[in-house]
């Protein structure tokens, strides 16, 4: 009888162990998807902001080129170049916020 009680202690043991680990591993696991959700949501936060600066840095340019008219070849080959590069950034970061897509169009059929 004595045997019989120490294997139910040591299988009690072994199991409240066993699910003390599975409980820690969830828990390390919900913050671990909380952190992930946030740092995502902080990403497509900033690349949303860094689009709309994109818009509106290009939309000065363009405002500044049409309030100094013609402008002199190098100073319109520096604008020429800002441009670009403020367009490679609009490039890399993508359409965050859907204004680079077409409206859809409706279907008749």
């Amino acid at each position: 009888m004595a045997g019989a009680m120490y294997l139910l202690n040591t299988l009690f043991t072994y199991v409240r162990s066993t699910w003390n680990r599975q409980r820690d591993i969830l828990r390390a696991l919900t913050r671990l998807e909380k952190i992930m959700a946030s740092a995502a949501q902080q990403l497509n936060d900033l690349k949303a902001q860094l689009a709309d600066t994109t818009s509106d840095i290009l939309a000065k340019l363009d405002q500044l080129e049409a309030a100094q008219g013609d402008l002199n070849p190098d100073a319109q080959a520096v604008l020429d170049e800002i441009k670009s590069a403020v367009q490679d950034l609009d490039d890399r970061v993508g359409d965050a916020d859907g204004s680079d897509q077409p409206e859809p169009t409706e279907r008749l059929f």
